[in-house]
């Protein structure tokens, strides 16, 4: 670990713990999660869409500028009502996950000849996206569920890593001593 990873330590400890107490809320709060959750992903898709529709500018082709739209009009839909989409977002992202897929699996067929792009695992990846999407539109709460245990474990896995940069740092520190 260089210098400046360890420059701030204190701050490690602070998030690592912030991040661990963010996940196990997230277990026992989990429509407080759900709304977070919204409002990340409909900004996330938002600044996605806006790099696509600059891919398209830079000639791309019109499945990338699809995206974009399909990705700005969901992040606006999602920021627009943050508790509908809460409540919906199994189901939002079913749809979007389905779209996608699906112009991937056009854009896969487009670039079948460029020998730069291996066609067969984008074939296979956008198959899963479908097959999830249709998964999580026959279970919608197993969605929800899902989308807040994954949160949960996410926070608390990224605050254990934080929590042992901190450590590496402190014995760092200590054996200079």
């Amino acid at each position: 670990m260089d210098k400046n990873t360890c420059s701030n330590k204190i701050w490690l400890l602070i998030i690592s713990l912030l991040l661990i107490v963010s996940g196990i809320y997230v277990f026992f709060n989990p429509f407080t999660a759900l709304l977070t959750s919204a409002l990340f992903v409909g900004v996330v898709l938002i600044v996605i869409g806006s790099g696509y529709i600059l891919s398209f500018s830079k000639g791309e082709s019109y499945a990338i500028l699809a995206l974009g739209i399909l990705d700005i009009l969901v992040g606006i839909l999602f920021l627009t009502n943050l508790s509908l989409s809460a409540l919906t977002l199994p189901i939002i992202l079913a749809f979007w996950i389905m779209a996608n897929s699906v112009v991937q699996l056009a854009m896969a067929f487009e670039l079948k000849d460029d020998p730069m792009f291996p066609t067969k695992p984008w074939v296979i990846g956008t198959f899963l996206g479908i097959v999830l999407s249709i998964l999580i539109f026959m279970y919608p709460i197993v969605g929800t569920l899902t989308i807040t245990i994954l949160v949960g474990f996410y926070l608390i896995g990224y605050g254990l890593f934080e929590l042992h940069r901190f450590i590496k740092c402190s014995k760092k520190s200590l054996a200079k001593e």
